[in-house]
């Protein structure tokens, strides 16, 4: 859960396996994933792949962003917003 006080661009790390994890993200801010899986999943509805990587519609113009760096062996990640 990305909730709280933060400005400019956050990294999060996320190394799954055997599973799943739900990441959290307030709708005020832009969204970057990159993913790197072995036999599971990163959810990017709702985000355009460019160059390797997810953004959601509001990265290039929001004022607070993160980056998540997903590992997923035998797990899925799901990135929702609150």
């Amino acid at each position: 859960d990305l909730a709280g006080r933060w400005t400019g661009t956050m990294r999060l790390a996320v190394h799954a396996a055997l599973g799943g994890v739900t990441v959290r993200v307030p709708n005020d801010v832009g969204i970057e994933a990159r993913a790197t899986t072995k036999l599971g999943n990163l959810d990017a509805a709702g985000r355009t792949a460019r160059d390797g990587a997810y953004y959601s519609a509001t990265w290039a113009a929001a004022a607070r962003g993160v980056t998540i760096d997903v590992r997923a062996t035998l797990a899925n990640v799901e990135i929702t917003r609150q």
